[in-house]
Formats: structure tokens, sequence, C-alpha cells
């Protein structure tokens, strides 16, 4: 019954260029593939290339992206790519990380690979970057180019065609600004090629040029190109997200973008400057002034996104130290001074009693988990009240305190009865702790029902089982 507890949150991670499902073990005769450059700095390719007039390809990776590796081990070394792009190429590796094990020509190239990530906006790896042999960026590619030669080649083909070129489209946008189809096509492509400096300029000319910036079709758009509080659409956005709200599809989508941006750039800013010596006080002030049409969702965010650096920079090197205990009052006077004004009571009894918990100090975790949800119960969400009231069920014996945990799980399934079968089973075993059988045997089915694997399903079953006979399922 060792589980951790997730509750509605579902993650999805979209990562560009991953790996094929499966890798195919290719015969590779030595020295047949993409021969790449070493021992030239950035200027000297360049010079290079345009001696010998010929086009430059760039292997933009990181030491960490299984892509990468997978391109590099099985598609790059090919004597099809390899007659293909040696002819007309000059190849060259640039690593965008940096690793204690860098080899001295790798970290030669620290300066360049830094300007040319920035300059190229090269957020994803692997991206690929052609240039012309007069040093003109012309295309790029983003992620794995397919399993084999042949796709690789193909893609690597409409650098040499200007009807195809990436960079030869977004150059030519400027020519258009009153042309909403092609600036709406080259901002498309651009976000697609991950281009994210070229995505926020283009972006912000199609809005001033479409008709309906606001429309269903255009604001994902806006969305996506308004990043930071410096890209344009981030006042009109600011101005105009009530309308914008009023859009079919996500009803708060845009104004917690911009709260999510705001929140993010201050505090980075102030954390920046000296992250043990920040006053919330005036630095909230500050927030509801300038931003009052946010409203409280504004705040509340500010106030989580700055707690959790309190925890970052106080908090957490507290608790790791194994030394000693963590003197609470100690602390609690510390963050008094170094963040005025900031309540920081919740953030200290939220970790107070998780702190005990991981000590197995059970004594003091039930004071301190008591005493939360006291203070603090009305304030939590229903994830952590699902996940609080499994925790008191797993580890304390305190009547009063599984009653209370009970009343916390039990607002979870009246507000979420059919949502997921976790909390059904956490509300069923309080419910069976605190002596009510028959109603957690109710509850245990149901979350059988909901269950959607066959191990959960056996899990369940096992607890009802325990429930039915009289047995702790604790």
């Amino acid at each position: 019954m060792k589980r951790l507890r997730y509750f509605i949150f579902f993650l999805s991670f979209s990562v560009k260029g991953q790996a094929p499902d499966t890798v195919q073990h290719l015969d590779i005769e030595p020295d047949t593939g993409i021969h790449f450059v070493s021992g030239l700095s950035w200027e000297q390719l360049k010079e290079k290339a345009k001696s010998e007039n010929k086009y430059i390809f760039m292997d933009c990776f990181a030491t960490w992206c299984v892509p990468c590796k997978f391109m590099s081990q099985n598609i790059f070394p090919l004597a099809e790519v390899g007659s293909f792009m040696n002819d007309r190429f000059l190849s060259v590796e640039v690593q965008t990380d940096q690793t204690p094990k860098d080899r001295e020509s790798i970290k030669k190239w620290y300066d360049d690979a830094k300007s040319i990530v920035n300059a190229y906006s090269v957020n994803v790896v692997p991206t690929y970057l052609f240039f012309a042999p007069d040093g003109r960026a012309i295309h790029r590619i983003i992620g794995v180019t397919g399993k084999t030669a042949a796709e690789f080649v193909d893609r690597a083909k409409d650098a040499l065609n200007p009807e195809t070129q990436y960079y030869t489209l977004i150059d030519h946008y400027k020519e258009h600004t009153d042309d909403s189809a092609f600036l709406r096509h080259a901002l498309i492509t651009a976000l697609k090629e991950s281009d994210d400096i070229d995505a926020d300029s283009i972006g912000n000319v199609y809005m001033r040029c479409v008709k309906a910036p606001l429309s269903k079709d255009n604001l994902p758009f806006f969305l996506k190109i308004t990043g930071t509080r410096n890209a344009a659409g981030f006042n009109f956005l600011l101005y105009h997200f009530r309308e914008a709200d009023s859009i079919p599809g996500d009803p708060d989508a845009v104004i917690g973008q911009l709260t999510g941006i705001v929140t993010n750039e201050v505090l980075d800013s102030a954390f920046a400057r000296d992250p043990n010596r920040v006053n919330w006080r005036v630095l909230s002030a500050q927030l509801k002034s300038r931003y009052p049409m946010l409203g409280e969702g504004l705040m509340k965010n500010a106030n989580g996104e700055f707690g959790k650096r309190v925890y970052q920079y106080q908090i957490r090197p507290a608790i790791k130290d194994t030394s000693r205990l963590v003197d609470w009052d100690k602390l609690s006077n510390t963050l008094k001074g170094k963040y005025p004004g900031y309540p920081s009571g919740q953030l200290i009894a939220d970790q107070k009693f998780k702190y005990y918990q991981s000590k197995k100090m059970w004594p003091e975790y039930e004071k301190a988990v008591a005493y939360f949800i006291a203070a603090y119960g009305e304030r939590i969400g229903d994830m952590q009240k699902n996940n609080y009231a499994w925790a008191i069920f797993l580890h304390s014996n305190d009547r009063s305190l599984l009653v209370a945990a009970l009343g916390m799980s039990k607002e979870v399934v009246d507000r979420y009865p059919d949502i997921q079968a976790s909390t059904a089973d956490t509300y069923a075993n309080l419910l069976y702790k605190t002596g009510n059988k028959e109603e957690a045997a109710i509850w245990e089915n149901r979350a059988i029902d909901l269950a959607k694997s066959p191990d959960e399903i056996k899990e369940y079953k096992g607890v009802l089982d325990k429930i039915k006979n009289g047995e702790k399922t604790w």
C-alpha cells in the first residue's frame, strides 16, 4: 500500500525530434558518411566555405540528447548521406551544452556555440542549420529527419532550393507586412521550426495586419508568441484579455498566461539581485499597482511562486542539513527578516509535518499535521487534501486527526465522485480506519469500478477483502 497519490493533474510532454521507436542496426563502413570539420573556429569555417563555394551544414546537438545520438550513430555515417553532403557542404558539429568531460576542441567552441544558440533560437535538439557559401543562414530543420539515408537527404535538399529554404521565406516577411495570408504561413512555419525569435517578430507584424486578432483561429498564435512582457502581444492581450477569454476554448488561457509571465519575470529579476533578501511587501504592492487588471489571480500565483523560491534558498538547505534537527522557530524568524511581509506561516507548517514524516518522528508528525489542517485546511487544493489525507491514514492512529483527514477526503469525493479511483480508495480506507466498515466497503467497490488497469483492480480488490475480513489495510 505504499503509493503516491496524484489527483486530477495529468502531465504530457511533447518532445520534438524523438528517436524512432525501433533503431535499426546498420552495417556502416568506416569513413563513408558525413565528414565533419574540426579544428576551425566559426569564422574560419565560414571563410573556408566561401573560398570553396560550399554550403555549411551545422548539427546542433546536446550530450544528453538521445535523438541526436541516433542520428550521429545511424544516419550520418551512411555512405548515401556522405555522398550527398560532402560534395556540397562543409559540415560541423556544435555542442549546445557544457559538461566537465568536454574535450578542448569543444571548449574552444563554447562562445561560438552560445552565440549560435542565441542568434538562431536553438531551443530544441537536434537542430540542423544550413548556411550559404557567403555565410547567410538559409535553412533549418529540427528533430530526427527519418530512419533512412534517403529521408535525411530529401530533407537536406530543401536547403539548396530557394523555394523551400526556411530563412529565405522568413526573411521576406518584411516585404509582406500587409499580406495576412503570407504572414500567417510564415508564422506557422516559424512556430513549427521552434524559431521563437522570428516567430515573435512575425507575430507582432501579423497581429497589426490581421483584421480580427482575437478570433478563435488567431488567438492561439498570439498566445504562442507572447512569452515575455516585451512581446508586442503582451500589452495587447493585457488590455483585451476579458474579450479574449470570451472566445470558445479555455476561458482562463489568456489571463493564466499573462499572470505566469508577469510573476516569473518579476520574481526572477528580484531574486537574481539577491536571493536571500527580497521585500515581498514592496514587491506585491508594485504588482498590484502595475497590473490591477489581472486581479487576485496574479497575487495568488505570485504568492505561491515566491514561496517556491523561499523554499529553494532557505527551507531546503535547512532540511537537507542532517547534522541537526531543524529549529523551526529560528527558521521562521529568519524568513521574516529576509523576506519582509511574506506570509511564510503556511509554507513552514506544510514543510514541518512533511519533515517529521520523512524522519518517521510520528508524535511530532501528528502534532504538526493537526496544526496544519486546523490553520490552513481551507486554503489547500483538492490534490493536496487527498495526498495529506492518505498520509494521515498511513501514519497516524490519532482519532481526531483521522476524523479531520476523513473530512478532507469527503470534500474531494463529494466534488469529484467519479474522477479517480485513488481518491475513492483514500476515502474508503479512512472510513474503515475510523470504524465505518459498511460504507468503507461501498467506496472501495467504487474504487474498483473506477480503476483503469488490471493492477489497480487487483490492488483494490485486495483492500476490499481485508475490509470484509476485518484485517488492517494500513
